[in-house]
């Protein structure tokens, strides 16, 4: 089977164009985020200043993720995958 890489470039394109984008005048100075993304960062600022940090580190992070969980889907995997190492049931390549 043989690829061209025009047939790879135009399915890229594709895929590409099929992405959310920024669209009208953009401010290159400033970074865009998702609604998401930016509820996590805020949560891990949030966490770092409860805990009296200087900087927000990855552990913030952790928890700002955390925060944004709205079904719980991590935690009830962290919380699983704590019990599996526990009791030494964990499949690692998870």
């Amino acid at each position: 089977m043989e690829i061209t890489p025009g047939a790879v470039a135009l399915a890229l394109e594709r895929e590409l164009d099929r992405l959310p984008a920024i669209t009208g005048s953009i401010d290159s100075s400033r970074d865009y985020v998702t609604q998401t993304f930016q509820e996590a960062l805020t949560g891990a600022e949030v966490k770092a200043v409860q805990l009296k940090d200087e900087y927000v580190r990855v552990e913030h992070l952790f928890f700002g993720i955390l925060g944004i969980d709205r079904d719980g889907e991590l935690q009830r995997f962290f919380v699983l995958r704590s019990r599996s190492l526990k009791f030494g049931r964990c499949d690692h390549r998870a």
